[in-house]
């Protein structure tokens, strides 16, 4: 039986780059859909590319025709896919369409761990969510039960990020909405290990390395939920980041709604429709009222998914800052 061809967009960010790589490492023949095909992939460099058989293909998600192009000119079968607002007001619904008439069988999708419940109840209210489950909505329309997976991440490391130009700024501080607000910080390189290893798989199922042979209990899920290994609060990040760069970081704390929203909007290019959810959100949980993901009866397998399928221990955020210090350094 020949590998699986599978076709990986957004391979230049940390998920995709990761779910590319680790779908190779399976097996898989990947083909690299770039908007930019001279763009330097993470992780590959030209000669790990040129031994590892990746092909490169242009591709936008936010241009349906150049879908249809990219999976007929290479073959492939199964494809990695993320959220695109640009450009896009049809929440990926004719990407999938074009994916599926030049024959893609096997979607697996970067959604949010706010798509909860039943998704087609989810308001614009809640503007990432409501976003992603509308693509979630549209899988199950275009591909139909069984023919992907929607994965389900929580708070991603790379979030840190947000606050990299205040601390290159040298000033020592730094401004946050609620610093107390305790999330769990995924690795992004973890989720595109799950990815890849699905792409692979072509279905929920564990690594040969992983306890239990994820069978039965899997069969027909369409979701998956990701999460970090510790919770951790902005402050403390923010120390961890501070050390690690050798700078003493002094947090400005916003703890005003209004203040917190356009703090989010101007500074962090928060899109108007979610900063002030975002804020309630952080307020909620500087509060202590809001343990949604402690509290989750499935807390302790969300954080351990990140092994079972991606067939490695989750990753500290310390030991994620120690790979990407740099980025927080003038």
């Amino acid at each position: 039986m020949s590998p699986p061809k599978v076709i990986v967009f957004g391979a230049t960010g940390g998920v995709g780059s990761a779910a590319a790589r680790t779908a190779q490492a399976h097996g898989a023949s990947v083909v690299l859909a770039l908007r930019d095909t001279t763009k330097k992939v993470p992780g590959l460099s030209a000669e790990d590319e040129k031994t590892g058989a990746f092909q490169r293909v242009q591709g936008d998600l936010s241009k349906p025709g150049t879908l249809h192009d990219a999976v007929a000119a290479t073959g492939a079968t199964r494809a990695f896919i993320y959220m695109v607002h640009d450009g896009v007001d049809d929440h990926l619904r004719a990407a999938l369409t074009a994916l599926k008439a030049a024959g893609v069988e096997f979607v697996v999708f970067l959604s949010s761990y706010g798509v909860q419940g039943d998704i087609r109840a989810i308001t614009p209210a809640t503007f990432i969510p409501y976003a992603h489950a509308q693509v979630e909505i549209a899988l199950e329309e275009v591909f139909g039960p069984g023919t992907y997976v929607a994965l389900r991440p929580a708070y991603f490391a790379s979030n840190s990020l947000q606050w990299g130009g205040q601390i290159r700024a040298g000033t020592g501080e730094v401004t946050v909405p609620y610093p107390s607000a305790e999330f769990d910080w995924v690795v992004p390189e973890d989720i595109g290990r799950v990815a890849g290893s699905l792409l692979a798989r072509g279905a929920l199922k564990t690594t040969a390395a992983s306890p239990g042979d994820g069978g039965a209990e899997d069969s027909g899920r369409s979701y998956l939920y990701l999460m970090g290994p510790e919770m951790i609060s902005q402050a403390d990040v923010l120390q961890y980041i501070g050390d690690a760069v050798g700078r003493d970081i002094h947090v400005e704390a916003i703890v005003d709604d209004d203040e917190a929203t356009e703090f989010l909007i101007a500074a962090v290019h928060v899109p108007d429709a979610g900063a002030r959810g975002l804020v309630s959100m952080l307020r909620n949980r500087a509060a202590g009222t809001d343990k949604e993901f402690e509290r989750h009866p499935d807390y302790k397998e969300m954080v351990d998914n990140v092994a079972k399928y991606g067939g490695k221990q989750p990753t500290l955020f310390r030991e994620w800052l120690q790979e990407n210090k740099d980025l927080f350094r003038a």
